[in-house]
């Protein structure tokens, strides 16, 4: 039997070889990040640029202060296609893929997205939590499902080589948008319904419809949604609950990494969201202890995901797919 310290190290060598991609975070503009990120051996990050209300103004702004801030650090590189992660990695770099949780920065003009897409962005979701012109999100009492607007926009990310992620989407909309779409789609943070009946996460039809179009979801650490049992604070070996799930219902071909941590929070900004969501957020505010799974508390955690999927009996192959090969199989086929 390996010991524990063979252990430790044979899945820090095997991390260390990998294409390791963090699907959903919120990036902190300082150095601090850059610790974090290599003590986690993150290749690339999605990092939610622009705030889910922001406009087309708003959003440009915000676009722009990331741009900024990544030219003055060698550490991290753009991210248009699925090369730029290879580089990343052959250069020991962070890749930061630029992938907003709302599309109402394009307002109400589908050819608004080519300008973004120029600008670097190469992911968005489609709505956040409530309705908005594409189509309705997860909160919604009524979800209409995909607007026709809804449909112009997923046709012309098709065509633009953006990718698609439901995360916050409503049920029927996400569906509508899963079939309307030609490319692979992405809940990108996200987890099982039938484990935790949450409304941000997925129903298993709403699984299988990704699976069949060739998408992933990005499987996540943020404790409301990471539940297994009713309002227990979420650990690791629930997280791990949680993945294998999704990897026995729809295939470990379809099952990456989102860990949705959010650098840039104050104290402030967490009673908005808790005030705004409070279906989503239940009892885990800021002031009872944390918001994410109980030993995944930062991005630096993502070392014992590999670990912890040794120890569960995954192949290295499989692994590779986990810890990024899936999200990175999806950005080659779609962004262009």
């Amino acid at each position: 039997m390996m010991s524990l310290a063979s252990l430790k190290q044979r899945a820090l060598d095997l991390h260390r070889k990998l294409v390791v991609i963090n699907a959903s975070t919120v990036i902190k503009y300082d150095d601090a990040h850059f610790v974090g990120a290599r003590e986690a051996g993150i290749t690339a990050s999605s990092h939610t640029v622009t705030r889910p209300a922001s406009l087309m103004r708003e959003s440009i702004i915000e676009i722009k202060d990331c741009l900024k801030w990544m030219s003055s650090h060698q550490e991290c590189l753009l991210v248009r296609n699925a090369d730029d992660i290879h580089r990343a990695k052959r250069e020991g770099r962070e890749g930061i893929i630029l992938g907003p949780q709302n599309v109402n920065f394009i307002e109400n003009q589908v050819d608004l997205l080519r300008i973004f897409k120029s600008l670097g962005i190469t992911i968005t979701q489609l709505t956040y939590n409530e309705l908005n012109l594409v189509g309705g999100g997860c909160l919604e009492k009524i979800d209409p499902g995909l607007s026709k607007f809804g449909a112009k926009v997923v046709e012309e990310m098709n065509k633009l080589g953006i990718v698609i992620d439901l995360s916050h989407s409503g049920v029927r909309t996400a569906m509508d948008a899963i079939e309307t779409s030609k490319d692979p789609v992405i809940f990108s943070h996200a987890n099982p319904y039938g484990l935790c009946p949450n409304p941000r996460n997925k129903t298993d039809d709403q699984l299988k419809a990704l699976a069949e179009k060739g998408g992933v979801i990005g499987i996540t650490a943020y404790g409301p949604i990471s539940e297994v049992k009713r309002n227990v604070h979420p650990t690791i070996d629930d997280f791990f609950t949680h993945l294998k799930y999704v990897v026995d219902l729809i295939g470990v071909d379809h099952v990456g990494i989102g860990t949705d941590h959010e650098e840039t929070q104050t104290v402030e900004s967490l009673i908005a969201f808790e005030t705004s969501y409070p279906e989503i957020v239940g009892i885990y505010t800021h002031d009872k202890g944390g918001r994410y799974v109980r030993g995944m508390e930062s991005i630096t955690c993502f070392p014992m995901i590999t670990e912890g999927l040794i120890t569960r009996g995954y192949s290295d192959q499989e692994i590779s797919k986990i810890i990024g090969g899936n999200f990175l199989r999806v950005f080659d086929s779609v962004l262009r």
